[in-house]
């Protein structure tokens, strides 16, 4: 997704939002392996605390305000060349504003909502590219899960449940409580 689709780069500046849900952990784990410069939202220190850990360098702690001047800030006006948003409506616009001219938008998801708010002029005038992605073509995910088995890159695995804990699974996912990927051991 980031690297095919959206024709990410080593160097280029990376947003994620909503850091500490599985797919915002491997965006950011993806990215350092390329070694791109990255910012992370979160509505919870905590998971920005452990975002640093796995190599963030820059965090925001969204308060459902736009933050993209401080994206514009971090970047020296210039803004990011991608953003991760798997939010989606609470973090859309602040997003697009906070794209570098050329910059590419990825939807992987929408956790809270699909209708979302955007400024089209912004869009044509930066020659913004907005892109869905369920996770990139399956040459990607090779590609990808090929540097996982090679160490390359590690998931962040929040927890591993029993099948018989489906329920107590997906409550902390309901809840947020997780950093990283929901795991259920099959074995």
């Amino acid at each position: 997704m980031m690297i095919g689709k959206g024709q990410l780069r080593p160097g280029q500046s990376v947003l994620i939002t909503g850091i500490g849900g599985g797919v915002a952990t491997s965006a950011l784990a993806i990215a350092k392996h390329l070694g791109c410069p990255t910012a992370v939202t979160s509505r919870h220190q905590w998971k920005l605390d452990r975002a640093k850990e796995l190599g963030a360098d820059h965090t925001i702690l969204d308060d459902g305000k736009d933050w993209s001047r401080d994206i514009r800030a971090w970047t020296n006006k210039r803004g990011v060349d991608m953003a991760v948003d798997s939010v989606g409506k609470a973090t859309h616009l602040s997003c697009i504003k906070s794209l570098a001219r050329g910059g590419a938008y990825v939807s992987p998801g929408c956790t809270t909502g699909p209708d979302a708010t955007t400024d089209l002029a912004r869009l044509f005038w930066n020659q913004l590219r907005i892109l869905g992605s369920t996770m990139g073509s399956n040459d990607e995910f090779h590609e990808v899960a090929a540097l996982y088995r090679a160490g390359h890159l590690k998931p962040a695995i929040d927890k591993v449940f029993k099948p018989t804990d489906c329920r107590a699974a997906y409550e902390r996912l309901e809840a947020a409580d997780q950093f990283g990927k929901i795991v259920i051991d099959w074995r």
